[in-house]
Order: C-alpha cells, then structure tokens, then sequence
C-alpha cells in the first residue's frame, strides 16, 4: 500500500556514479517516468506524475559504481493504495503548472493553474481540501478572486485574480500554465468554478514539482 507519490531510495556500499530506473505499471504495461538524484552511496527517485491508486508496478534499478562495477538489476513489485472511488487531484508545478482531477484511477479533468513564483513558491506535499468559499478579497495585495478551495493555512486553489471592478485581470490570466501566485493555487474561472461545485472536503491533494 505504497503512496500515490513516492520517493524511493536506494543505498549500496560503494559511490554510485550513475543509476538506472524502470517504474512500469504491471497491468498496462506502460512505464512511468521520473527523476534520478545521486548522492554518494545512495539513489534517489521520484515519478514526475503521481502514481495511479489501486496498482500493481514493478520497479527495477540497475547502478554502476564510480569503480565501473555494475550491479545486478534489482526487481521490487509493490501496489498503491486505493481510492475507493473517490475524487483525489494531481497538482504538478513543473515547466508547464497543470492540476488534473482523478476518479479513482480516472482523469476526469485537466487544467491549467498556476502555482506561486520565485519567492512565493506553493509548499509541496500531500494535502486535503479544508474549507471553502464564493469569493474573497485581499487588502495585503489589492486584489480578490471567486470559488476558493483551502488547501493548507493561507494557501488556496481559487479563480484568476480580479482587480477592484471585480473584472479577471488578463494580464495574470495569460500567466496560466506558469509559476505566477503568492503561494496558491490559481485557475480559470469556470475550472475554480467546478472544482467548488464538485469536489468534496477532504479531498486528498498531492502537490509537487
């Protein structure tokens, strides 16, 4: 019952000087892609998208040592946890910001947002949605913003910011798909809209790069 989003590491006796990992989903045989991190002895890795609930994969590494030894390929089968039917979101804030929802194993919606900026970055992890609300409005930076979610603290999922006539500001709104925030989370309207309307308290949001 491994994690939806996990980081795996691997320690052997010797400096490692390059790895190779194979993530691969056992029932569609489709590999899953992520980031390799060398640190002396040990190998670290992270998918690039959360993993599917309720799954068999197999993981194998193969790593060669600063010596030039290779070792042999290491195999490890584990299945994630399952989901139950439930909604849970996939919030992704690498090169492009996206936030997919899922049904269980199922996307059934995928959109653009924009997490925060240099500065200002979006705390990464696993989250579940707490309270909501119609709209809000922010002294602090002069602007509001319609159908917020709360993630964690100050941090929200929440429509494009508006401006003090209450219109979209089109200048952040062109921002969608890059780091752009405060810290959270922002989406066109009708997206903030739907999640608002369809996505339950307690929902479980993993966040990362």
């Amino acid at each position: 019952m491994v994690h939806l989003y996990p980081t795996v590491k691997f320690e052997y006796n010797q400096c490692i000087k390059s790895a190779s990992i194979i993530l691969k989903n056992l029932k569609t045989g489709k590999n899953s892609p992520g980031k390799i991190q060398l640190r002396d002895k040990t190998v670290i890795y992270t998918p690039y998208n959360a993993l599917l609930p309720g799954t068999k994969y197999k993981l194998t590494i193969t790593a060669v040592a600063e010596t030039g030894e290779k070792s042999k390929p290491i195999d490890i089968c584990f299945s994630t946890i399952t989901m139950k039917n439930k909604y849970w979101m996939d919030v992704k804030l690498g090169s492009i910001h996206t936030v997919t929802v899922y049904k269980d194993q199922y996307p059934v919606r995928i959109m653009m947002a924009s997490g925060g900026r240099r500065g200002h970055e979006t705390p990464k992890g696993t989250f579940y949605i707490c309270d909501r609300g119609s709209s809000f409005w922010s002294p602090r930076f002069g602007e509001g913003a319609t159908y917020w979610v709360r993630i964690v603290g100050d941090i929200l999922i929440h429509s494009i910011p508006k401006d003090e006539s209450w219109t979209t500001k089109k200048d952040e709104h062109a921002k969608l798909g890059l780091p752009a925030s405060h810290g959270c989370i922002r989406l066109a309207e009708p997206d903030a809209k739907w999640i608002y309307n369809n996505i339950p308290s307690h929902t479980m949001i993993i966040i990362h790069e």
